[in-house]
């Protein structure tokens, strides 16, 4: 019960410093206004002596070859940004004295685009810094473009290379295919076909005429030996010698004529049965086989050709700007209408607001400072 006196008395005291801490300021306000207007004018002069900047902003996507990028973003990035001093503000002063603009900083976000990157410009008007964008544009296009345009180059070759091919398969290949099978229907196949007509039409008639004559010498042969059959008895010892040795003779033409008979009977029997279905055979075959295989190589060849096609437009597509490009930017350059730099209202503010709390220390350091004084004169 005996504390509550105390608190009263504390809460009152601090009441009355608060009153009092109103009343230093209200007596001292003529400080607060001049220290606040102070600070408040030299912030408006600075903003309105200190050259305007226009901002340009633009996002540049790293040009690709199909799916690959030319060149990692975060590497790009740090390459520019050396190039272009945009961590050295002396470097900024003396860009921005002789070409009116400078390159304030090149970022890759890998969070929000991976195959972006941010450069920001600061110039005297929009079109400086736009010209600046586009001369850190141009130095990183004319950087990746010996890589692009090698590429290109090596594409376009190797579809001169297969245009190369197809024009021989075309004008070589196939029509050397095709002669051959002329040269098959008009040479190989008529020559099989001769000494099958050889064989029905002369071979087998000539031996037909041998055996038809050796049949008739062969007739001959035992009617003269008939004869001497028919004498042998008649004769006298003289002339039945004679005669033996004449039917020993007959008889040994007659078996030789008989095995010349056989053995051209079994030729023509082995031309019928062999030799000509052998021919045939082989002309069929010629047909079937060999020309055959020479249209599957044509077949193959004009397959090839179809393959050839294919993988030039394929390759024509890869140098397409739909699958290979520089890089460019991309949503244009964003510009204001304002200066980006320095931002006027912002400077005011603060400068009035820090004036404010400036004056306000400075109030209460004075006050200090004379309540000190008094103390020392009075003691």
């Amino acid at each position: 019960m005996q504390q509550q006196p105390n608190q009263s008395v504390c809460i009152e005291e601090d009441e009355i410093d608060l009153v009092e801490l109103l009343r230093t300021l209200k007596r001292r306000r003529k400080i607060i206004y001049k220290v606040t207007a102070l600070i408040t004018l030299l912030a408006i002069i600075y903003v309105f002596v200190k050259t305007p900047l226009y901002e340009v902003k633009a996002n540049v996507r790293i040009g690709f070859i199909g799916k690959d990028l030319i060149a990692n973003p975060s590497t790009v990035a740090k390459t520019l940004q050396a190039v272009f001093h945009t961590d050295e503000n002396s470097f900024k002063s003396k860009e921005l004295k002789v070409f009116g603009a400078y390159v304030d900083s090149i970022k890759h976000n890998a969070r929000k685009t991976k195959n972006f990157i941010e450069i920001v410009t600061y110039g005297l008007d929009n079109n400086k810094s736009i010209a600046k964008t586009q001369e850190v544009v141009s130095f990183l296009q004319k950087e990746y473009k010996p890589k692009i345009d090698q590429y290109i180059l090596n594409t376009k070759n190797e579809i001169e290379r297969l245009k190369i091919q197809k024009k021989n398969i075309l004008e070589i290949t196939i029509p050397n295919l095709k002669t051959e099978i002329k040269l098959i229907q008009q040479q190989k196949i008529p020559m099989v076909q001769k000494k099958i007509e050889f064989y029905k039409n002369y071979k087998i008639k000539e031996i037909d005429d041998k055996i038809k004559l050796y049949q008739q010498k062969l007739q001959e042969y035992n009617q003269a030996l008939k004869m001497l059959y028919s004498e042998f008895n008649k004769s006298d010892d003289t002339k039945v010698m004679i005669a033996s040795i004449q039917m020993v003779n007959y008889q040994n033409l007659i078996l030789n004529l008989q095995d010349k008979i056989k053995a051209l009977e079994l030729q023509k029997v082995q031309i019928n049965q062999e030799t000509i279905p052998n021919l045939l055979n082989q002309q069929e075959k010629i047909k079937l086989v060999q020309i055959k295989k020479i249209n599957d190589q044509i077949l193959a060849q004009k397959n090839k050709i179809t393959e050839i096609d294919n993988k030039i437009k394929v390759l024509q597509y890869n140098i397409s700007p739909a699958n290979i490009q520089n890089s460019k930017v991309v949503g244009g350059y964003i510009t204001k209408d304002h200066p980006a730099k320095p931002k006027r209202k912002l400077i005011i503010v603060v400068a009035f607001v820090t004036g404010l709390i400036l004056s306000i220390f400075l109030v209460f350091l004075i006050e200090f400072w004379e309540e000190n004084k008094k103390r020392l004169e009075e003691a």
